[in-house]
Order: structure tokens, then C-alpha cells, then sequence
């Protein structure tokens, strides 16, 4: 299991650029490319998205030249995006299909938080949010146990 290390100033930050009331936002979090076992996020990336909403419920999207811009300068900077973490309306915060099929850390070890409420609640103590860690086979959910234990928020 994947374990992190996160300055509490990057998770207020992370809260406040996926508040949005009016629809879906994403935020990437970087660690130091070849980290220690036990890395630390050293950068927070909001990339320029749109925001869907139709008939069909809300989305949010990157188009590919972001993602390719964002990768370009991880590679540049020594990073490598290892955590994306998104908004949902609801308290329901089950990973869905299209949040799998548009995943962008979409590796064995990499994390993905789902956040109720267009992050209303904020993050510190993870208030409702999931958490997903990729493996060979997939995405697995982690309980509020491993979430406590996986990612240390500091000050």
C-alpha cells in the first residue's frame, strides 16, 4: 500500500481549488520522482479543466494538450503525479466508470480521492471522501482506516 506524507498548507489549498458549487474539479498532486518509500507531495497541480453538466449528472474533463503540458513539466521539475483527487455533488463518492475510464494517475500505486459535496467539507480528517489505490487488476477502495494510515497530513 502506498504511503504519503502531505503538508497541511497543500491540503487547504487542494480544498480550496476543488470548491466549486457549481460543478466538478479535479487537482493532481506530485511527489519527487524516485522518492523514498515513504514520499512527500511536493507540488499541487490545477490544471486547466472544463466542468460538464448535462441530463446525465457532472463530469470534469482535461483535455489531452494539458495533460501533455502537465507531464512535459513533471519531467522537467523531477516530479510525477501520483494523486488526482476530484469532486463529486453528492456524498456519494463511489469511483465511476468514467472516473476510472479518465483517470490521469492511472498506474499500480497510484491514488485517486473522490470528494462529496464539491469539497464543501473540506479534507482535513477526510470528511466522506474515498480513496482508491491502482493495482495490477484495477482500482481497489481503501477504508477510512487505510486512508488515515496511507496519507499523513502535516503541519
Amino acid at each position: 500500500m502506498t504511503k504519503l506524507t502531505v503538508a497541511r498548507t497543500i491540503v487547504d489549498e487542494t480544498a480550496a481549488a476543488l470548491r466549486d458549487p457549481d460543478g466538478e474539479r479535479t487537482v493532481l498532486w506530485q511527489v519527487a520522482a524516485g522518492a523514498p518509500t515513504e514520499p512527500r507531495i511536493v507540488r499541487l497541480v490545477v490544471p486547466a479543466q472544463q466542468a460538464i453538466r448535462s441530463a446525465l449528472g457532472y463530469a470534469v474533463h482535461v483535455d489531452g494538450a494539458e495533460l501533455a503540458r502537465i507531464q512535459f513539466e513533471a519531467l522537467d521539475l523531477g516530479v510525477m503525479t501520483t494523486v488526482q483527487l476530484h469532486s463529486h455533488p453528492s456524498a456519494n463518492v463511489v469511483m465511476s466508470d468514467l472516473d476510472v475510464a479518465w483517470a490521469i494517475a492511472d498506474f499500480p500505486g497510484a491514488i485517486s480521492i473522490v470528494v462529496p459535496q464539491f469539497a464543501s467539507l473540506g479534507l482535513v480528517g477526510w470528511p466522506g471522501v474515498a480513496a482508491y489505490e491502482r493495482d495490477e487488476d484495477g482500482w481497489s477502495a481503501w477504508s477510512r482506516r487505510q486512508l488515515a494510515d496511507s496519507i499523513r497530513i502535516e503541519d
